[in-house]
């Protein structure tokens, strides 16, 4: 895929606000996301010229919404971007319910798994909106540059 705005250039990344691709030259990083220009002022709160700004959703999750959808496998964690770690609670969710019709025992560990889902989730949205450190018990944030994907952490 080109970059939007360049359509000889390969494309480096996308816009986290409207999934628009771009080359390294047309990406705006602000901390650890990257926006298109249009986006970028859009959120800064002033439009470009002959544009109305786009409309943004909260910048910080709910850590309380955040915690009730942790019950549903992964997605506490998709709901706070952390789409990669959403997928491993999946898998694993997936994995201990598989072994728990083998040995019933798995099933603490499936209920063990929730209750983690719900209280990283919670953790995860409260960390983001107080601007402190994203808790990483098990390593899962770090998945994601790991395996070389740069998703929205």
């Amino acid at each position: 895929m080109n970059c939007a705005n360049h359509p000889e250039r390969p494309a480096t990344t996308y816009c986290q606000h409207c999934g628009k691709p771009m080359c390294s030259e047309c990406a705006r990083s602000v901390g650890n996301m990257v926006h298109c220009e249009q986006c970028l002022a859009g959120r800064l709160g002033v439009g470009l010229p002959g544009q109305a700004p786009p409309v943004f959703p909260p910048a910080h999750p709910n850590p309380a919404l955040a915690g009730l959808l942790g019950v549903i496998p992964g997605v506490g964690a998709m709901y706070n971007g952390q789409f990669i770690k959403a997928l491993v609670h999946v898998l694993i969710f997936a994995v201990l319910v598989s072994l728990s019709h083998a040995n019933g025992l798995f099933g603490l560990f499936v209920a063990a798994w929730v209750f983690y889902q719900i209280f990283d989730a919670y953790h995860t949205a409260r960390a983001r909106r107080d601007g402190l450190p994203l808790p990483n018990p098990f390593g899962l944030n770090d998945l994601g540059p790991h395996l070389g994907v740069t998703a929205p952490f």
